[in-house]
């Protein structure tokens, strides 16, 4: 019955009460207040509450209807980068990140658990322009020369680069 919106990097997220057609705004300020300002993203999790990414990590527990969680430090080498680029969320409870210079992380929300990937695991890089949506349980990543499939059950990476018909030049925007 709820839809959620943000304005990215204002510090402004809104929620949309479908039946009620009421919109309820988070911020700094308002209470509840939102943990941080600078917002990109909003997804749902498997458990239906939302989690709301940008410079920080948190989540909107919509039995308690507060903010029960906020995340500033991430798994990976460079868990400290609180830029997150790019979120999904997958069926089986698990949150798929990529923050700044950081491969690609798995928040397993009921353990609250990062498991971090790497180039060592078969990523083509450390750094992702961003991510698809999880469907089947494959989920899509753009490099800047290249796009990788990762199976979430055998977690396994697929790399297709310019030896897949993939242009070699590096694309010039996101």
């Amino acid at each position: 019955g709820d839809a959620w919106m943000c304005s990215i990097m204002s510090g402004k997220v809104v929620r949309y009460n479908i039946p009620t057609r009421t919109f309820t705004l988070f911020a700094p300020g308002t209470i509840p207040s939102l943990p941080f300002e600078k917002v990109k993203f909003i997804v749902y999790d498997a458990y239906g509450d939302v989690w709301i990414s940008g410079h920080s990590l948190a989540r909107w527990n919509n039995s308690k209807q507060f903010f029960d969680t906020v995340i500033t430090v991430y798994g990976g080498a460079n868990k400290y980068n609180d830029d997150i680029i790019s979120i999904r969320a997958d069926n089986s409870g698990s949150l798929w990140i990529h923050n700044a210079y950081n491969g690609l992380l798995e928040y397993k929300i009921k353990e609250k658990r990062f498991v971090a990937y790497s180039m060592k695991d078969g990523l083509p890089s450390d750094v992702l322009n961003g991510l698809s949506p999880v469907i089947d349980n494959k989920l899509w990543l753009s490099g800047n020369s290249q796009l990788s499939l990762f199976d979430i059950n055998t977690r396994q990476f697929t790399v297709y680069d310019y030896r897949d018909g993939l242009p070699e030049h590096k694309p010039t925007s996101k």
